[in-house]
C-alpha cells in the first residue's frame, strides 16, 4: 500500500502513524513531505512535526492541520458553517485543554495520583452541554 502512495525506501523503518501521515499528504499534492531523521527520532515516534519549505518547525497536530488547509482546502473546513474561525479555534482549545484534562483522568487514572476516575467522568457531559449552548 505504501508503495502504491508513491512512499519509497528512504522512510523504511518509521513508525506506521508517520507512513500514514506522509502518505496523506502526498495523496493531497504535498510532494515536499518528509519525515525528520537524527538525533530527535525518538521525540518523532510521538509528536508529529512538520518542517515547511520556509524552515518553520510546526510540532503541534493542530499548527500542522491549520497549515496544511491553509495550502490546500478543498473542503473549506477552515470556513465554518456556523460562526467564526475564532470562535472554532476557541472550542478546539477547549476541547484540548479543559476537556482533555479530565478525560485523560478518567480514561487512565492510574497515571495520576490520588484521581477520582468518576469525578472526572461527570464533567464530559457537562462540558459538552455547555458547549453546544455557545
Amino acid at each position: 500500500m505504501l508503495a502504491e502512495e508513491g512512499i519509497n525506501g528512504t522512510i523504511a523503518g518509521l513508525p506506521e502513524g508517520v507512513h500514514a501521515v506522509l502518505a496523506f499528504l502526498r495523496r493531497e499534492g504535498f510532494d515536499e513531505a518528509y519525515h525528520l531523521e537524527g538525533g530527535i527520532l525518538k521525540y518523532l515516534e510521538t509528536v508529529p512535526v512538520l518542517v515547511t519549505l520556509d524552515g518553520r518547525v510546526l510540532d503541534e497536530s493542530l499548527d500542522i492541520m491549520l497549515w496544511a488547509l491553509e495550502q490546500r482546502n478543498p473542503g473549506q473546513w477552515l470556513t465554518p458553517e456556523q460562526g467564526s474561525r475564532a470562535a472554532m479555534l476557541a472550542l478546539i482549545a477547549q476541547c484540548d485543554g479543559e476537556f482533555k484534562f479530565h478525560l485523560d483522568r478518567y480514561k487512565y487514572p492510574e497515571r495520576y495520583e490520588n484521581v477520582d476516575a468518576q469525578a472526572h467522568r461527570i464533567v464530559g457531559p457537562a462540558f459538552w452541554r455547555s458547549s453546544t449552548r455557545s
